[in-house]
């Protein structure tokens, strides 16, 4: 999937210490419940 982000996302994204990564698999695939560092997205 192909996506932009607006700049104030990506200060967020930054800001939470959001990896790529984290963000293009929660895009691919919505409804997935992804866990790192013992958190949960």
């Amino acid at each position: 999937m192909n996506f932009i982000l607006s700049h104030h996302a990506e200060e967020k994204i930054i800001q939470r210490q959001i990896s790529l990564k984290i963000l293009q698999d929660i895009l691919n695939n919505p409804e997935q419940i992804l866990e790192e560092d013992g958190l949960k997205v």
